[in-house]
């Protein structure tokens, strides 16, 4: 009996079509592009073709896939020229975006995703004349934009984001949804209206998804500069009373709200109550609030009388509360029974509350939530916590008076399978750390897959052994760590112990708190090759990193610097890129003492290393002909002191506010 087979070509087009939907669209088409004219016309339908994602996820950032050339140029000939008519929707990342844009003209596309966008691209992109005044102005009806906000001067990149925000609406006149999102949390960027001040406006705005900073930017934003605004996504860092702006004004149009705060806030009545009660014909809402300074709970009653029964236009409502009272009287304790109750008759959702009673502190923390849960924070998890899945979840904090077991951590980490911030708080010791085998191989190990950011800042040493000891928990590469100095130096046997070296490599950053008691640092540059391409990387010395297409160091690295930016360029042949390297050393060696005389050079690439030691021999050193040391008694040749007139032409002093300057 023969094998048979069966190949592409001899299944009919329904199945093709089937089988093609499962895969990767934009995979599809670069690898099927030009095989025969049956399977370009089925990959060029609409149901392939009408969004297009040029971007990957990858490791909490996004990554370009035209950054290879062969894909580009593929593309841009070959498959964006067919297929152009039907393209609604296109996913672009920086720096290709342009380019992209520019290869064909695109007549339906009314959707568009920018990714790791930053000032110095947006400007470029912003103010093409030929992109602003055709697709851009005329076309786009949908903005989703990610900007990239990897820059440790907070301030320079809260302006450079600002800036960004002020280009959009001048540029696209037909937007109706605006998008505003990052990557992973870490790179998180919060909008500040006055800093410096935004003036954007619209009267076609539908929907708008943003972060600020405070509730005075999220009233500002209300305004009336939106007057059609429809559903409003906002996440706030904290609420607190403007002196500015006043809380007041209908907003007949608002549908739909979503309002999260970061921190807690004492203004719950103050504020929040009466934003909501300008929104008369609201039919979404949802909440995410820890409230303090309230002498009760915020239990289902209180939801019914302050919300449900005000805004009688609502049909789907979504929460999470906490909410913070300090107790004196044990005896009047709610229990969690008692807050569930409340909560019988709200029969179109699930209600999940529990109560913890914090003896040492002397507060109650009850927590009401609607499941499933759609938030992304989720606020001081105790050892009470029932459980569930919360897959939105990307920010949690961890609080308790009782030790947190190791099965606890299992339990989280299940809960949220995405999260990549946890703040952890506990200051007791763990009772079953005995039980343990000394190689902690009888415990399930736990996998953190996107946590990018560690806060044991005020943990006992147990909790940091928890996340450092590699037998209890995988850490991924690139995790941020805040953590006091003495308790690393403690838990890692004053950084010598080998069950903690694995998961302090993948440390990218060290925040440390407390006194540090050596300053040794080193500055690195690492490089290499990966799937995704070549990379080159500084580490700085208190551990951060960054990655740049070229870098230079030592003595004589400024040298080499300027030479390397005055002649650097994309795609460079190997022999160019040799030339380029000797040439900025050949500098370095002839301007400065300390650069050595020889060029050692290493040429890596993703199928080899060559070593060249040394590439070229810059100057020989010779022998030293004498010393250059004067013998005692040399005779001083001449000795004279002049004194030196002059006159005060003016003198004054002025004064101000700080200092006082003599002139």
């Amino acid at each position: 009996m023969f094998d048979s087979y069966v190949g592409l070509n001899d299944l009919p087009d329904e199945i093709l079509i089937i089988i093609f939907q499962k895969l990767n669209n934009t995979e599809l088409l670069y690898s099927l592009q030009g095989v025969n004219k049956r399977l370009n016309k089925i990959i060029h339908d609409p149901i392939f073709t009408t969004r297009l994602a040029f971007v990957k996820w990858l490791s909490h950032n996004f990554i370009d896939l035209f950054s290879c050339d062969i894909i580009r140029d593929k593309f841009c000939s070959e498959i964006l020229p067919a297929i152009h008519q039907n393209i609604k929707w296109l996913d672009l990342a920086s720096p290709s975006m342009k380019h992209v844009l520019h290869t064909v003209e695109y007549p339906n596309l009314v959707t568009l995703a920018l990714y790791n966008i930053n000032e110095e691209s947006a400007q470029s992109l912003f103010t093409d004349k030929t992109l602003s005044s055709g697709i851009f102005k005329n076309q786009i009806t949908t903005l989703f934009l990610a900007i990239d906000a990897d820059d440790d001067d907070y301030n320079a990149m809260l302006s450079s984001v600002n800036n960004i925000y002020n280009c959009i609406l001048t540029v696209f006149h037909c937007l109706i949804t605006l998008i505003l999102f990052e990557s992973s949390y870490i790179n998180c960027v919060r909008l500040n209206l006055d800093c410096p001040p935004i003036s954007f406006r619209s009267s076609i705005l539908r929907k708008l998804n943003i972060k600020v900073q405070s509730f005075g930017d999220c009233l500002y934003l209300l305004d009336g500069r939106f007057d059609q605004l429809h559903t409003f996504i906002i996440d706030l860092l904290h609420i607190r009373p403007s002196d500015e702006l006043k809380n007041q004004g209908d907003l007949p149009n608002l549908k739909c709200l979503s309002l999260t705060c970061y921190h807690g806030t004492l203004h719950y009545d103050e504020l929040v109550l009466p934003l909501l009660y300008r929104m008369s014909n609201l039919e979404q809402l949802g909440l995410y609030l820890a409230v303090y300074g309230k002498t009760i709970f915020i239990d289902g009653n209180n939801l019914k009388k302050d919300i449900l029964n005000r805004l009688l236009r609502l049909n789907q409502f979504t929460f999470y509360i906490s909410s913070t009272v300090s107790f004196y009287d044990e005896m009047n304790l709610l229990s969690t029974e008692d807050i569930q109750r409340t909560f019988v008759d709200l029969v179109n959702s699930e209600v999940i509350s529990y109560v913890d009673h914090f003896v040492e502190s002397k507060e109650n923390h009850c927590h009401i939530y609607s499941y499933p849960f759609v938030m992304q924070y989720f606020d001081e998890i105790s050892n009470n916590f029932p459980g569930g899945l919360f897959n939105y979840v990307r920010v949690i904090s961890l609080f308790d008076e009782y030790p947190f077991e190791h099965e606890f951590f299992l339990q989280i980490q299940k809960s949220f399978p995405f999260v990549e911030h946890i703040f952890l708080t506990n200051h007791k010791s763990q009772k079953y750390k005995q039980c343990y085998q000394p190689d902690h191989q009888n415990l399930s190990l736990i996998k953190y897959s996107c946590l990018n950011e560690l806060f044991i800042v005020n943990a006992h040493d147990d909790y940091i052994e928890q996340f450092l000891i590699h037998n209890k928990t995988y850490l991924q590469n690139n995790t941020v760590l805040h953590i006091k100095y003495e308790s690393l130096e403690r838990v890692t046997h004053n950084f010598t112990r080998d069950i903690t070296r694995i998961n302090c490599a993948k440390i990218i950053k060290l925040r440390l708190r407390g006194e540090a008691k050596c300053y040794i640092g080193a500055y690195l540059i690492i490089v290499g090759v990966d799937v995704t391409g070549s990379h080159i990387a500084a580490i700085e010395p208190y551990s951060t990193a960054s990655y740049m297409p070229y870098l230079t160091s030592g003595s004589g690295g400024y040298t080499s610097l300027s030479v390397i930016e005055d002649r650097f360029k994309q795609d460079m042949n190997e022999d160019e890129a040799k030339q380029l390297v000797r040439d900025a050393l050949y500098a370095s060696i002839t301007t400065d003492l300390y650069s050595g005389s020889k060029i050692n050079m290493y040429v890596l690439t993703k199928e080899k290393l060559d070593k060249f030691l040394p590439y070229e021999t810059i100057a020989v050193r010779g022998d030293r002909q004498t010393d250059s040391i004067l013998e005692k008694g040399v005779e001083v040749l001449s000795t004279s002191v002049k004194k030196i007139e002059f006159d005060i032409v003016n003198e004054k002093v002025k004064e101000n506010d700080e200092t006082m300057e003599l002139a």
